[in-house]
């Protein structure tokens, strides 16, 4: 018997086999010094859709898509460009949100995180950690708690690597979301 507010676990084995994924292989430009203009202006990183990443002048660069030049924010950048979760993810969507932009009075954009395999953002974090094991901790298996979207995500993204899982989940999780895990993993 359980002490009261405390739940059990079930465990769901994840029998998994190794596939292959083609990388994504994206191109990180850096163009150095923005020329002209006065020395006192700030330089700014813009991201376009083909995930480069251009240097420029705050005077010569759209409002829109900016993120202000910080220290460690380019290898930042790149740290995420260059990340294995687009091997398993896509480069989503944003969808044009008319009521909400209306009622606040600016442009709204959702981002499709539901465009995923798994339909969440947590395949993204589930994915990045997982590709990042040793070969060693590759052979022990991965072992998680989760009672969602992160049990999907590490279902799926062990069946990608090939790298056997066990996932405990809370007794009282939808049988949906128990049945989503196990259908992830025998893929």
């Amino acid at each position: 018997m359980l002490a009261p507010g405390r739940r059990s676990l079930r465990a769901v084995n994840v029998s998994v086999w190794s596939t292959r994924c083609r990388p994504l292989t994206s191109s990180l430009t850096h163009l150095g010094p923005a020329t002209g203009g006065s020395s006192s202006s700030k330089d700014f990183l813009t991201v376009n859709s083909e995930l480069h990443i251009k240097k420029a002048q705050q005077q010569a660069v759209s409002k829109s898509g900016l993120i202000q030049c910080v220290p460690d924010a380019f290898d930042y950048l790149k740290r995420i460009l260059d990340s294995k979760v687009y091997d398993v993810c896509k480069e989503t969507d944003l969808q044009h949100a008319p009521k909400m932009s209306k009622r606040l009075r600016n442009r709204i954009l959702l981002k499709r995180e539901d465009q995923h395999p798994v339909y969440s953002f947590k395949l993204r974090g589930a994915y990045n950690r997982v590709v990042k094991l040793t070969t060693e901790e590759k052979q022990q298996g991965i072992t998680c708690c989760s009672a969602g979207n992160h049990a999907q995500g590490i279902a799926y993204s062990a069946a990608k690597l090939g790298i056997s899982a066990k996932i405990f989940m809370p007794t009282i999780t939808p049988s949906i979301k128990v049945e989503s895990v196990r259908q992830f993993a025998n893929k």
